[in-house]
């Protein structure tokens, strides 16, 4: 199991939600989620506390649900990883860091099929990306 804990993709994109106008517990849980040294069960925690705060727009959303699925994919609990990636596109559709998060849990579950149609997509929404080349 590759274990990509919170991309720098949504590190960029969650740092975003943090700057005006947000709580400082809605700043809290985001900075949480998005930290590559949270363990993956905090960040899951805060992650979804976050998605309790109606100012996030569509994208912030998905960045937050993508990062769920990073956790949930870590903790091994893929059908939440596929399930929290599948929400994060459909709320920014071609999100290259969702759709290679979900190639990768349906590459570790053997569903190659899969997993290369999430890769190429993603390779095709974004090709100077280097996470789905190189995943």
């Amino acid at each position: 199991m590759r274990l990509s804990i919170l991309p720098a993709a949504a590190l960029l994109g969650l740092a975003a939600c943090t700057g005006g106008g947000g709580t400082s517990t809605t700043r809290n849980d985001l900075s949480i989620c998005s930290d590559p040294a949270s363990p993956p069960a905090e960040a899951m925690r805060f992650c979804q506390r976050a998605l309790e705060d109606p100012r996030l727009d569509a994208r912030q959303r998905a960045l937050v649900q993508m990062n769920i699925g990073i956790a949930a994919f870590a903790l091994g609990r893929n059908r939440e990883a596929i399930a929290a990636h599948t929400q994060a596109l459909a709320l920014a559709p071609g999100l290259t860091g969702a759709l290679t998060g979900r190639a990768e849990v349906y590459e570790a579950q053997g569903d190659t099929r899969a997993a290369l149609a999430d890769y190429a997509a993603a390779i095709t929404a974004t090709p100077a990306a280097p996470e789905p080349w190189f995943a």
